[in-house]
């Protein structure tokens, strides 16, 4: 596949996530030029994939709904960083598993475009989410592995006992999953209790557990309670947090990871 080729497609992905790509979201990801960025949306919009729009793309035709989560749409710049300072922490001979939720699938895009960089030799990566699997792209370097179980259309994911049954011969080097919010009370929380008996059971086989969060989850409760900040290596997110929210996170003993601190913040 030609980088013209490869470029696109990872486009495309962007599109099925966000619903609109910008020239700014394009160029930080994939380390290219404005100039570049602008000639393939033009050769895009001239094969009839996209249409131009305001310094982006959308769309030009319905493209396959990644439902797994209502805000997709929004917040992808801040998941967009995310994603690439957790792709980051990846390091050869790596067994990785990614949670659903979008924040997570920004990871997977950035992890393939590493992969397709020739930058991890070899690694194993296993999601109970279809867009993480779609947004991998086929490598010889990596090994992809999909956990079935009963099946959420609104997600497109799977959980429940017989995806928990599958974990069983997996030991994970890191785990990396989402959450819905962080409060001091409840830790980390969730909007569903077959995702949260999955994520319990994935961190305890998991050697280093990390967390990838916006800063505009912080000081906010969900559904259900699934980990505490102390039982985390390290919180991934777009900015550095405030003092107030930094409270959240005191005496836990993780690394936080921001733009500022690629390699880790110590947390006391």
């Amino acid at each position: 596949m030609s980088k013209q080729a490869e470029r696109e497609n990872y486009i495309m992905k962007m599109l099925i996530a966000s619903g609109r790509v910008t020239i700014s979201e394009v160029v930080s990801t994939l380390n290219v030029s404005e100039a570049t960025v602008r000639r393939t949306f033009v050769e895009m919009e001239r094969d009839g994939k996209v249409i131009r729009n305001y310094g982006g793309i959308i769309p030009a035709k319905t493209l396959p709904e990644y439902r797994f989560d209502h805000n997709s749409s929004t917040h992808s710049h801040q998941k967009t960083i995310i994603g690439q300072l957790a792709a980051q922490l990846v390091e050869d001979n790596d067994t990785v598993f990614l949670d659903c939720g979008t924040t997570v699938f920004y990871m997977a895009l950035a992890l393939s475009e590493r992969l397709n960089r020739h930058e991890l030799l070899s690694i194993n990566i296993v999601t109970n989410s279809i867009p993480n699997l779609q947004a991998i792209t086929p490598n010889l370097t990596s090994n992809v592995v999909l956990l079935g179980g009963t099946y959420n259309g609104v997600r497109q994911d799977f959980s429940g006992p017989l995806t928990e049954s599958y974990l069983e011969p997996f030991h994970f080097t890191k785990c990396f999953l989402g959450t819905d919010g962080l409060s001091a009370e409840g830790g980390f929380f969730s909007t569903q209790v077959s995702q949260s008996r999955l994520i319990q059971k994935v961190m305890r086989r998991s050697a280093q557990t990390y967390i990838l969060m916006e800063n505009g989850k912080f000081a906010r409760q969900a559904f259900i309670s699934y980990a505490m900040p102390s039982d985390v290596s390290g919180v991934i997110t777009e900015a550095t947090p405030s003092e107030q929210q930094m409270e959240l996170l005191r005496g836990a003993s993780l690394r936080l990871y921001t733009p500022e601190h690629a390699d880790g913040l110590p947390v006391d």
